[in-house]
């Protein structure tokens, strides 16, 4: 283990320990409970702060990941639309 840290997630909203095998924390620095990554959690952070009312709002998010805070948004939000682009399926 490099790394564990006790501290809160505001993504699953919980006390957690965040962990990471490697030293490279921009994508190894994981929640224990939901596995949202520091920049997931930095995003929620943000959309919390300055949009408090954002289970209200249209949001479209460009590439979610199957964790995190695209998962949070896509249970709690229901103007929540993500999308993925594949170069080789036609638009």
């Amino acid at each position: 283990m490099y790394i564990s840290i006790n501290g809160y997630c505001n993504i699953c909203q919980k006390n957690v320990i965040f962990q990471s095998e490697t030293e490279w924390l921009r994508d190894n620095f994981k929640c224990g409970n939901c596995k949202s990554i520091p920049r997931e959690i930095a995003l929620m952070r943000v959309i919390e702060t300055y949009y408090p009312n954002f289970r209200m709002l249209l949001i479209h998010e460009s590439s979610p990941a199957n964790r995190g805070v695209s998962s949070k948004l896509k249970a709690e939000c229901p103007g929540y639309v993500g999308t993925q682009f594949f170069s080789d399926v036609k638009l």
